[in-house]
């Protein structure tokens, strides 16, 4: 009985099947993700640093960072967002913002020391990604709720105390109160110990807008 033969065109179709069979495990695995986030970060310290804050690669880098940690890479995606807010740990594994004095030094990741530049916590978008690093670190996680109460209080100091301080118009990040409004929520019913230099009330935020509430 003579033996068939496929024809070019199965034979075409099992080639780009394949090829989506390798796509698909490639941006899906951990290689593939840290690929892509390199090649996102890459584009944008590319860009004149004038150019950079308002740079649509923050979204694809943001959208990077939330695939990562659906995909399960809950470390890479945390870490993600901590270079996109500028609190990521220094090279000797120091985190910017001081526990016990609540002071924010120098900011290290995606921006510049002082966040004139870059992204960092002055972008429109930090304080969502911030929350979405809390957010998947205490749903994904086994963390001590001493850790997330820090995180929380590092949100406040960063899109509260260091934008007074530090953004032009000396005024809260203006996304501060939507995230905050969702953080205090999660903490209705927990006990927690307030440092004096966090204002619960935050009495200089702009209210929420009501779309995003």
């Amino acid at each position: 009985m003579p033996k068939t033969r496929l024809t070019w065109k199965w034979k075409l179709t099992i080639v780009l099947v394949v090829l989506f069979m390798f796509m698909i495990g490639f941006v899906i695995s951990q290689s593939g993700n840290e690929w892509i986030r390199d090649k996102i970060v890459e584009k944008f310290e590319a860009l004149p640093v004038s150019e950079q804050r308002d740079s649509s690669w923050a979204n694809y880098y943001l959208a990077e960072a939330w695939w990562a940690g659906f995909t399960g890479k809950t470390t890479q995606a945390m870490d993600m967002y901590k270079q996109f807010c500028g609190v990521a740990k220094d090279a000797k594994g120091k985190d910017p913002i001081d526990d016990q004095t609540g002071r924010v030094g120098k900011l290290v990741g995606l921006c510049s020391p002082k966040g004139e530049t870059g992204w960092g916590p002055m972008h429109p978008r930090a304080p969502e990604a911030f929350y979405s690093g809390l957010d998947l670190f205490d749903t994904e996680t086994s963390a001590s709720s001493q850790y997330i109460h820090r995180e929380i209080f590092n949100y406040y100091r960063l899109f509260y105390t260091w934008a007074v301080d530090h953004s032009p118009d000396h005024k809260p990040h203006p996304k501060f109160n939507v995230y905050w409004n969702k953080i205090m929520f999660r903490l209705k019913r927990d006990r927690i110990y307030w440092p004096p230099d966090i204002d619960r009330n935050a009495p200089l935020a702009l209210p929420a807008p009501k779309e995003e509430e």
